[in-house]
């Protein structure tokens, strides 16, 4: 059986851009992609003609996104929209931009893109190959390759999901991508659940497997339609009862690493009366799954790894001082954050999770 260093499932344009990336640096490349054909969906997109980027400066781009642009912070410093026009225009793809800074491809052709990455791929010596892989081969507490449908296997160094959402399952956007939270939420559901059950089972699962964007000492707000009415919750955390309130005087703004901050996590709360009010379950069996995730371990995605290790690079000043060892202890290994595909364990994780199921959020 062929070995790769990197195994990349998924051939749309992020897939393509990774193994393009990936092989461009000298390693071996296996791209997987379920259609017969690369990008299809991008195919689609800009009606046929393909939407490219934006001609405007990273700080413009972000800006323009509504929710969370600082969760594509890091992307597009990285690769800004001036790097993705050069990639095309050295490749032989001459781009426009239109109205609202929007950049094409001279042609109006979507299918050029398409062309041109896979080109690229191609010329940077990924290898290509059709199938749809159905489970992740987990070995020695990392994802070591893949199980397709037709019983294939592929095995890799590292293992990097880029198979995209729902949204056109027609060109292959079926959500394959969408396993560990999703599974809880589906769990909680064929368990005799409903839709708030599955909701808070998958938002545990969440503080498991995204620890850099949810957390248990997070808030939750929730939107709730029932027998006819539109419900609100506001979980937010509360100030602490025994907080010196007198400590922000003189401040300008308050100290990111410091205990003023920390509020009262809502979270916990805020499930067990979600779950008093709307679930068919207990509260324990919503957190089940995601318990069941953080004792046993889960693979790492190649984003919750990128945040996690921009996390740790942040927190690197600060090894050594008492207060944050325990960071240090739960969240990484000699020091270092976890790559893509790597399991990773969190006992303690795992035990609150139950106390808190146990006690009903108290």
């Amino acid at each position: 059986m062929e070995q790769y260093e990197i195994l990349i499932i998924g051939g749309g344009p992020a897939g393509m851009m990774a193994a393009v990336s990936a092989a461009g640096q000298g390693a071996k490349v296996l791209l997987l992609e379920r259609n017969s054909r690369l990008g299809r969906k991008l195919l689609i997109t800009g009606k046929g003609r393909c939407n490219v980027t934006n001609n405007c400066g990273r700080d413009t781009l972000l800006n323009n996104i509504p929710r969370n642009p600082r969760f594509l912070y890091s992307a597009f410093a990285q690769f800004s929209p001036e790097d993705t026009i050069a990639f095309f225009e050295n490749r032989g793809l001459p781009l426009k931009t239109e109205r609202g800074n929007r950049v094409f491809p001279v042609s109006d052709k979507a299918a050029d893109v398409e062309r041109t990455l896979e080109s690229a791929v191609r010329d940077f010596g990924a290898e290509i190959r059709t199938g749809r892989a159905e489970r992740l081969i987990l070995e020695d507490g990392a994802v070591k390759g893949v199980l397709c449908e037709d019983g294939t296997e592929y095995r890799a160094g590292a293992v990097i999901l880029a198979c995209g959402g729902r949204s056109y399952p027609l060109p292959g956007s079926t959500g394959d991508g969408y396993a560990l939270a999703a599974q809880a939420g589906l769990a909680a559901l064929q368990a005799g659940g409903n839709a708030v059950d599955a909701a808070i089972a998958a938002s545990a699962a969440l503080t498991v497997t995204e620890p850099t964007s949810s957390g248990l000492g997070g808030d939750l707000f929730a939107a709730v339609w029932h027998q006819g009415k539109l419900i609100g919750l506001n979980g937010s955390g509360a100030l602490p009862g025994e907080a010196d309130t007198g400590a922000w005087e003189g401040l300008s703004e308050i100290p990111e690493k410091s205990w003023l901050p920390v509020t009262v996590p809502g979270l916990p709360g805020a499930w067990a009366a979600l779950q008093k009010r709307f679930g068919a379950r207990s509260l324990r069996e919503n957190l089940q799954a995601a318990e069941d995730y953080a004792r046993d371990g889960f693979p790492v995605s190649p984003v919750a790894a990128l945040m996690w290790e921009r996390s740790a690079r942040r927190m690197e000043p600060l090894a050594g001082r008492p207060e944050f060892e325990e960071w240090f202890r739960v969240f990484t290994k000699d020091g270092k954050a976890p790559g893509p595909g790597n399991l990773w364990k969190l006992p303690d994780h795992a035990r609150t999770l139950r106390l808190m199921g146990e006690s009903e959020g108290q």
